[in-house]
């Protein structure tokens, strides 16, 4: 990915830089950090950029993840996602149009969920394959099922029901339009602050 720095005053101490194509930072006390997720996800390669802007952004800082994406690269989605967990800067996800497959994967982990109206949200299962020897292909099959099915446990918990989640896991593919997609957010979110209060009770108890 081609890296530029073009920076351009704005009002007061204001400045616009460009990092990249698809990142966009407002540099004031708080900068203001606009990462877009618009295009097929590709190998973790071309995410150098977007990794190093959440790995370096402060506690001050705001993240804004604009996504519009049919999803892609599982790789490049949990790369983003150990990135989203490390940052300390506030993240926020805003689904404009598609966010499907390894896209509602970097959502998840964002801080806050925005969802616009025309918000369309997909799930699936990956699709992986590997070529090579009978015991080869079913070594990495098994390991790779095992993976990926923690991964949908704990992205989705609360978003789907447990009987949703198995159908995913077997295969299918589940879409919900913005209302759905809200409603169901609302609930995830009471889901996992009353497991984190629970989790601070037994801190407290310990």
């Amino acid at each position: 990915m081609e890296v530029r720095s073009q920076p351009k005053v704005q009002d007061g101490d204001e400045q616009l830089v460009d990092i990249s194509p698809t990142i966009r930072v407002v540099q004031t006390p708080i900068s203001e950090i606009t990462i877009f997720i618009d295009k097929p996800i590709k190998d973790p390669s071309l995410y150098r950029d977007e990794q190093m802007v959440l790995l370096s952004a402060g506690p001050m800082d705001n993240v804004s993840l604009i996504i519009n994406s049919p999803g892609g690269n599982l790789a490049t989605a949990l790369a983003l996602i150990e990135c989203l967990k490390s940052t300390q800067a506030k993240t926020q996800a805003f689904i404009v149009g598609r966010c499907y497959s390894a896209a509602t994967f970097i959502a998840m982990y964002c801080d806050e969920i925005h969802v616009t109206d025309s918000a369309e949200f997909m799930i699936h299962t990956a699709s992986f394959g590997i070529e090579g020897s009978t015991a080869l292909v079913k070594s990495h099959t098994d390991f790779t099922i095992r993976q990926v099915h923690r991964i949908l446990d704990e992205v989705y918990q609360g978003f789907l029901s447990p009987k949703e989640l198995e159908a995913v896991r077997n295969g299918s593919e589940l879409w919900f339009d913005a209302a759905e997609t809200r409603e169901r957010l609302i609930k995830r979110s009471k889901l996992l602050a009353k497991q984190e209060k629970k989790a601070l009770y037994r801190d407290w108890e310990n």
